[in-house]
């Protein structure tokens, strides 16, 4: 894996980099992921916050679990 690691959405208003190499990356199951993917998941990848980056105008959805 070559570092630093960038990319971003496919519009192009947010845009990130990032230093470090992966700490985790994992597939989520869940029924939410899998709407938001459109697929059976979605693939998260965490990285030390320190060595993110990220430009652009970020927006959050919550959707609180069943536990």
């Amino acid at each position: 894996m070559e570092l630093p690691l960038a990319g971003g959405c496919c519009c192009g208003a947010v845009r990130y980099t990032c230093s470090a190499a992966p700490q985790m990356i994992f597939n989520c199951h869940c029924r939410d992921c899998q709407k938001l993917a459109g697929g059976p998941c979605t693939t998260a990848v965490l990285v030390p916050t320190e060595c993110l980056e990220i430009d652009g105008v970020l927006t959050q959805y919550t959707s609180k679990g069943d536990n």
